[in-house]
């Protein structure tokens, strides 16, 4: 048991209970590498922030497993039930502790500090990501506007250096919420924020294997290139239709981008190895190379970032029309490797002894594949694979966005195809902006 202090947030069992709970449940889907987790002595070298976090956490994840546990796939269409849980007492409390102490920390900046505090920030960002676990969408967007300003305040250029993996993690969120989010609703500061993000993707100094967010920086590049572009139309087709046209990057030159990406490279990039893990004896026919994961698992943004660029772009039927469209041949490509990507990553997580967790790293391309598989209506088991395999992570990683983004895709797919009757012309066409007008997040 952590020895007690008469500061402490709460008694020793308590504490010891939420360290052993973080290590044993949490610790390992946070990352696709092995974790140190939290030790019971370093618990007290705790700022009392990062301590009630960890109650918000733990807590969190242990009421949204209770809410999920009586749902099935078929509950879907419901939303959830109004429960209570033992766990949500401790999870209001140590959320309220956690906003007094960041108000008062926010409250206490001066002009005259010398740089970030990382501390601050690193909370914050934390916080948002509880705000994604209990898919709280205002607490989070206003959260994450509130980050911003403290960026703003203290020079943004600057914290890709000072607080590298909070500013990562921050960054990441930044760049996912807005391809989920419509053009319209999203600040004019949001162009300059990502052409920021793109000078700082590959000199940021974090381990992708380390993160929630294994992303290869090219990929990154293109689905931060995309949202920059589609904003950009936006603007052009509200107010002056010239302006800015020249800096406009056209649509093949992105998706040129991902599609020169190389997996395998990366892979091994990745790793900096290329042997098979030894398979117990007798089961020597599953050796597989951990290559094979971090090839999948990049083919699988490396698509949806491809489908992210057609859907999401409102000059392709404008430009093409519908019939024999330009990017139909890249659509269908994306499309079909993306759900091999996904089939072949939860047949791994399932069956295989190592039990490798890159399933659990997708939940954004899952959404993509499910959008594009809603808009062609043609892969009814695709989808319902998807909703499953969605509620299955809810409950796995206590986070109740991937709930909602099956409601979301199950949803979508019924006001797509529920009455699309005889008529098929329009089956291709896509409203990125409207089918995300309610700004849906989803946990990366």
């Amino acid at each position: 048991m952590v020895p007690q202090r008469d500061d402490d947030i709460a008694p020793a069992a308590k504490v010891s209970e939420v360290v052993l709970y973080y290590n044993a449940v949490i610790s390992p889907d946070v990352s696709l590498e092995p974790q140190s987790g939290l030790s019971l002595s370093s618990w007290l070298m705790l700022p009392h922030l990062h301590r009630h976090l960890y109650f918000c956490m733990v807590s969190g994840h242990k009421s949204i497993r209770t809410l999920l546990s009586s749902f099935t796939y078929v509950d879907l269409a419901e939303q959830l039930p109004s429960k209570s849980s033992p766990e949500l007492a401790v999870l209001f409390y140590h959320q309220t502790c956690a906003i007094h102490i960041l108000q008062r920390c926010v409250a206490e900046l001066s002009q005259s500090q010398n740089g970030p505090d990382t501390d601050l920030f690193e909370g914050i960002v934390w916080f948002i990501c509880l705000c994604i676990q209990q898919s709280a969408y205002r607490s989070w967007a206003s959260h994450l506007q509130g980050a911003k300003a403290l960026l703003r305040f203290w020079g943004r250029r600057t914290l890709h250096d000072t607080c590298g993996f909070p500013y990562y993690a921050f960054m990441m969120m930044d760049i996912y919420r807005a391809t989920t989010s419509p053009a319209a609703s999203i600040t004019d500061d949001t162009i300059k924020q990502h052409e920021l993000y793109l000078q700082h993707i590959d000199v940021i100094n974090v381990d992708a294997r380390h993160t929630l967010t294994p992303v290869p920086s090219q990929i990154l590049v293109a689905a931060v290139a995309t949202t920059i572009r589609r904003l950009m139309l936006t603007a052009l087709e509200e107010s002056q239709p010239n302006a800015g046209a020249c800096s406009l990057q056209p649509l093949k030159d992105i998706t040129n981008l991902a599609k020169t990406f190389c997996p395998r490279s990366w892979s091994e990039n990745v790793l900096q190895l290329d042997n098979p893990t030894p398979a117990p004896p007798g089961r020597e026919s599953e050796t597989t190379s951990p290559m094979d994961d971090w090839i999948a698992l990049s083919q699988y943004y490396q698509s949806a970032t491809v489908l992210y660029a057609v859907l999401s772009d409102k000059s392709c039927y404008a430009q093409h029309g519908m019939n024999g469209h330009y990017y139909d041949k890249e659509r269908l490509e994306a499309s079909e490797t993306l759900m091999r990507a996904i089939r072949y990553l939860f047949q791994r997580g399932k069956s295989s002894f190592e039990r490798p967790g890159h399933y659990k790293m997708i939940i954004w391309p899952m959404v993509v594949a499910g959008v594009e598989i809603a808009s062609v209506g043609n892969a009814p088991e695709d989808l319902q694979f998807l909703c499953a395999s969605l509620g299955n992570l809810a409950m796995e990683l206590g986070a109740l966005a991937m709930h909602h983004a099956a409601v979301f895709l199950q949803d979508l797919w019924e006001a797509r195809n529920g009455n699309r009757g005889s008529n098929e012309a329009d089956k291709s066409l896509v409203d990125w902006d409207r089918i995300f007008r309610e700004n849906p997040i989803f946990l990366m």
